[in-house]
């Protein structure tokens, strides 16, 4: 009983706080690696708005971050689709060369890496994209290029 009222409780809550700023509510669920959560929220308001970039791109996140790396490509590619800022474009193209690389397709990995190192993009992409071409040149028996930051 105790257990159900709890979760009947949070359940209000979260819906109180979804109704006043949906994208917010699923941007600090993730923040706050609620994964599953955030993606049941994600879900349900991208049937209400397919198109919204910034959700597009947090449900990529969302599933790259739980390992579902091939059911985030479609979604990280729809959202660099999408007409959004330069920062959303870059995110997408690390998440994705994270995708390619953890479903062993290295080729797409420097790509999509490629894509971030040359701009525009952001000090975090280019710090957090770094953290992983050791790997990858490793893999491909390269140089790691050095990321021009924004």
């Amino acid at each position: 009983m105790k257990t159900t009222f709890l979760t009947v409780g949070a359940i209000t809550v979260l819906a109180a706080v979804v109704a006043a700023a949906p994208l917010e509510t699923v941007a600090e669920l993730y923040w706050q690696e609620r994964y599953a959560e955030a993606r049941v929220l994600c879900d349900s308001l991208l049937v209400k708005t397919p198109d919204d970039f910034a959700l597009v791109h947090l449900l990529g996140r969302i599933l790259t971050d739980t390992h579902a790396y091939a059911e985030a490509v479609p979604h990280l590619e729809h959202s660099l689709s999408l007409r959004a800022p330069a920062w959303v474009r870059c995110w997408s193209n690390l998440y994705l060369g994270i995708c390619a690389l953890n479903v062993g397709d290295k080729v797409a990995a420097q790509e999509y890496w490629s894509a971030v190192i040359k701009g525009p993009n952001t000090a975090n992409a280019s710090s957090t994209v770094c953290l992983y071409l050791p790997q990858l040149c490793k893999l491909l028996l390269i140089t790691p290029p050095l990321p021009a930051h924004a």
